[in-house]
């Protein structure tokens, strides 16, 4: 009853001031399973709307959004049933039924819109399901129902609920000076994402964390063809990602974001769970011809990667430190504005993929759609 009487006093004081507003669509981004035509699909796409809001400061910018999200995601965790241990010699393999919806609160600081702060909620709802993998021998193993896993493993004594709802109050502050055309892409951009997960408005999470990242590029040489068309530029990039978490219990959607593995390519979301992560992308960026048209053109992107991990595995008092790094190549094909799809080979300088143990180098197909 508190969780439904919290949320409908969220829904009472951002829906009704905005209900005169003018809207506009907003896409936040989209996921795949890897059962799925390799992951190439959207199996869940986030979208919403936006809308101005009498500002709160004169020339201030003010505005409200109302994101959501259906899914339907695989996950595959790889600490003890036991007691949280990482890692585990057989992932837990499950597939997630997933409903998410986010009502946030943005402010410009400043005429020029370049700092901003966010206030907001986000809700979801979680139902876990046998893997469509199930009966299949990955590299990592034989891929098993949760029930069928847990009892391989004498029970669960520590992942709790699989399905159920979950609650998130978050603030972001960002700082964007950005500017990528695809060709080209010069500036910098930071951001810093708190939440809070109290346990008593979630089925199976509490916690406190904190994301950071800032990202700057430089278009190196561009060699125009008219007007409309690159016909080569080069783009120097890199990025830096931080994330600090503490917590009795950690949930998935949680840790898909904030693991080591899932800063470092050629690892995965979920892998080397530690309370803190800090990771580098290196890369540059070889662009074009245009041949054709406009916005389509192929990228070859060499890389490197590097990370470091240090404290306790999620939920446990396992201490553990790790250093992972990675270089490899992407290619991938631009169309348009809005897709692009490619192939990724990253080479293993530290550290292990436990989901393929035996293997150094990891090839990966990739698709992006933007909006």
């Amino acid at each position: 009853m508190n969780k439904k009487r919290y949320i409908v006093a969220l829904l009472f004081l951002f829906v009704p001031i905005s209900l005169f507003s003018a809207w506009s669509f907003v896409y936040e981004g989209w996921l795949g399973h890897p059962q799925i035509i390799s992951g190439l699909v959207p199996t869940g796409i986030s979208v919403g709307a936006r809308s101005s809001m009498p500002s709160l400061f004169a020339g201030w910018e003010t505005d409200f959004s109302l994101m959501g999200k259906t899914g339907y995601h695989q996950r595959m965790l790889w600490q003890d049933p036991s007691d949280g241990s990482y890692p585990v010699a057989t992932p837990l393999v499950y597939d997630t039924l997933l409903f998410d919806w986010k009502l946030a609160l943005r402010q410009f600081l400043g005429t020029e819109k370049h700092a901003s702060l966010s206030l907001g909620y986000a809700g979801s709802f979680e139902r876990a399901l046998d893997p469509l993998a199930e009966g299949r021998t990955l590299e990592s193993g034989l891929v098993t129902s949760p029930d069928t896993w847990f009892s391989t493993y004498g029970g669960d004594n520590f992942y709790g609920a699989l399905s159920g709802i979950g609650t998130i109050l978050f603030a972001v502050f960002s700082y964007d000076r950005y500017i990528d055309t695809r060709v080209m892409t010069d500036g910098y951009q930071t951001s810093l994402l708190l939440k809070f997960g109290p346990r008593l408005l979630n089925t199976n999470a509490s916690y406190l964390s904190a994301e950071a990242s800032a990202q700057w590029a430089r278009t190196l040489y561009t060699n125009p063809e008219g007007k409309d068309r690159n016909l080569y530029s080069i783009v120097l990039a890199d990025r830096i990602l931080a994330s600090a978490v503490y917590g009795s219990a950690i949930p998935p959607s949680l840790s898909q974001t904030t693991s080591l593995g899932s800063m470092v390519r050629g690892f995965e979301p979920w892998m080397y769970p530690i309370d803190l992560a800090l990771a580098n992308q290196a890369e540059i960026r070889f662009n074009g011809p245009e041949s054709f048209a406009k916005g389509c053109f192929p990228r070859l992107v060499l890389f490197y990667d590097n990370g470091f991990g240090l404290g306790n595995v999620y939920g446990t008092s396992q201490s553990l430190s790790s250093v992972l790094a990675s270089a490899g190549v992407a290619f991938s094909y631009s169309l348009s504005y809005y897709m692009d799809i490619g192939y990724q080979m990253a080479y293993l300088i530290a550290g292990n993929n436990p989901a393929f143990p035996a293997k150094v180098i990891i090839g990966q197909l990739s698709a992006h759609f933007r909006f």
